[in-house]
């Protein structure tokens, strides 16, 4: 399947100290029926609104996170399925990869960086993390994948929060 979501509804938020300036822009989408935060946040930024480039590296992210949702899933609950066996408490069964592919889902996307804007780099390195829900297997802690700016799914997922 090969959707192209575009959004362009992104809300703004912008702080600032004597030592930083930091804007949040946030929007929402639905992958495979589940609410998907989208976050960018850049710090060091000047306050005029980049929406257009940032509009542009978002949908680039989220488009592929969408096109590739499946493949996605297959990794993270393959690579975390021994640690979820872990967090198996006495008397119940272990996990299988599918158990927890069917469980966890795509709770955030987020982008950040430090306000250089290349067309041909998306913000900072490219890089952005996924936030899975973790369906309680963890106890309420989410889980963590790095994706690269080629879109390699880096390390090891792991857990945050």
């Amino acid at each position: 399947m090969n959707r192209q979501w575009i959004i362009n509804d992104f809300q703004r938020a912008f702080e600032e100290s004597e030592k930083w300036t930091c804007s949040t822009y946030t929007s929402g989408i639905k992958i495979n029926g589940n609410a998907v935060e989208v976050r960018i946040q850049l710090e060091n930024c000047e306050v005029n609104d980049h929406a257009e480039y940032i509009s542009k590296v978002a949908n680039q992210h989220i488009n592929w996170c969408v096109n590739n949702i499946q493949d996605i899933l297959n990794y993270v609950a393959f690579k975390i399925t021994p640690l979820a066996n872990e967090w198996v408490q006495e008397g119940e069964s272990e996990l299988t990869t599918d158990d927890i592919k069917n469980r966890i889902f795509i709770q955030s996307i987020n982008i950040s960086g430090t306000g250089e804007f290349d067309s041909n780099i998306p913000i900072e390195d490219g890089n952005f993390i996924l936030y899975f829900n973790d369906d309680d297997i963890f106890g309420g802690h989410v889980i963590q994948q790095w994706v690269d700016r080629d879109y390699i799914l880096e390390e090891e997922p792991n857990l945050w929060g």
